[in-house]
């Protein structure tokens, strides 16, 4: 089949969870023999975007789509229009969510371009991160699946009736987890049957060595809530840990480094280029989640490396039990407790190897049953449209 991503988000370099699941999906897509075309709606908030490694991954299957600077200009007048109006409103005292619609974000020409590509390479499938892109669905045909892949629920960006109606436009409206799939079910109503769960990561041959450790690693990008949670850790969890074993270090991976202050006890790896290396001298995930919505990718991907993982109930909410089997969680606010299983696995390397083989597994297990739901929804495809809302 002719696969076509169109996204807003790079694939390159994959150093986002975001980025992570829309690989892993490309790259079995590619496994199973379809011809994956991938087309990128540029913007000024791509962030970091390697464009060689798109090219050199995608081929002629990579099309960028550029803004005209009219465009843009008339573009970002509309939307500070629609901003001063809300702040208006916010200071009358009036309940506003963050934005009008789902399509307030959407730069427009792009419809006209869109439209050119697909009647040139009549997909099969359409595939949509993100329900405030949801539009693209109005620029192909109706013979093509169109599958709204929404990585998180944005009940506190747009009113109710809003994400619905983004949400209608897909044939499938994948939720990353059940928590989430249950909202949209209930937006939707008598088309609850779109939903699917489904948040497929990569296969990893090897697994991450545990026997030496000299600390645990919390991974993430910046922004609030992350912040809000690696804070926590240095401040509350970790100077428990310390008084204890001084010698123990958290060590942070991703964006985020560049909004923690240096200080002694934490090292500040960066932005690392595989994941696995984040884990080489702490192999457990200090997953201290304190705020935030959706699925922890980092969790995921730590679990595949065979890395056990101690959570607060915030960090696994929506996780099913079967990914759990590599995780010590801890309540929510209890810092204690959070530094106590820290500690268990820094000083007990048997029961460290133990946790991090059950995490192996538990992931291994999760990729094979996301796959398959994968391959179920692609099978959609052979179905007439009014079937698909059936299933």
């Amino acid at each position: 089949m002719r696969i076509v991503y169109v996204s807003s988000v790079p694939v390159f370099p994959t150093n986002g969870g975001n980025r992570a699941v829309i690989f892993a999906q490309i790259e079995y897509f590619r496994n199973l023999g379809h011809e994956v075309y991938f087309i990128l709606l540029t913007s000024r908030q791509i962030g970091s975007f390697d464009e060689d490694a798109h090219r050199e991954f995608f081929g002629p299957n990579f099309i960028p789509l550029k803004r005209s600077r009219a465009g843009e200009t008339l573009y970002l007048f509309q939307r500070w229009i629609k901003i001063i109006f809300r702040k208006i409103k916010n200071l009358s005292g009036q309940q506003t969510h963050l934005f009008d619609s789902a399509d307030e974000i959407y730069y427009s020409p792009f419809d006209k371009m869109l439209k050119a590509i697909f009647r040139r390479i009549k997909p099969d499938v359409c595939w949509v991160p993100y329900v405030f892109f949801s539009r693209v669905f109005l620029t192909c045909g109706p013979q093509t699946l169109k599958v709204l892949d929404t990585h998180d629920s944005f009940s506190h960006q747009l009113a109710p009736e809003k994400e619905s109606a983004g949400l209608k436009r897909a044939d499938i409206v994948i939720a990353i987890q059940d928590l989430e799939a249950a909202y949209f079910k209930s937006l939707l109503g008598p088309e609850a049957g779109r939903v699917r769960t489904l948040c497929l990561m990569r296969e990893r041959s090897v697994a991450v060595e545990q026997r030496r450790s000299a600390g645990a690693t919390f991974f993430g990008s910046s922004f609030t809530a992350n912040i809000a949670s690696v804070q926590y850790l240095i401040e509350k969890v970790l100077p428990e840990v310390v008084r204890i074993v001084p010698g123990f270090k958290i060590f942070v991976a991703g964006s985020l480094c560049r909004d923690i202050p240096h200080q002694k006890s934490v090292v500040k790896l960066g932005l690392v280029k595989n994941v696995e290396d984040a884990y080489t001298d702490a192999p457990v995930l200090a997953n201290a989640i304190t705020a935030g919505t959706g699925l922890k990718i980092k969790l995921i991907e730590a679990l595949s490396l065979g890395v056990p993982a101690v959570s607060t109930r915030l960090g696994v909410r929506g996780l099913p039990d079967q990914l759990l089997q590599g995780v010590i969680v801890v309540d929510d606010d209890d810092p204690i407790g959070f530094a106590r299983a820290l500690l268990t696995l820094h000083q007990n390397t048997e029961a460290r190897l133990a946790l991090g083989r059950s995490a192996r597994r538990a992931a291994q297990q999760w990729v094979a049953s996301q796959k398959a739901e994968l391959e179920a929804i692609l099978a959609l495809t052979k179905r007439d449209e009014a079937d698909r809302h059936s299933i």
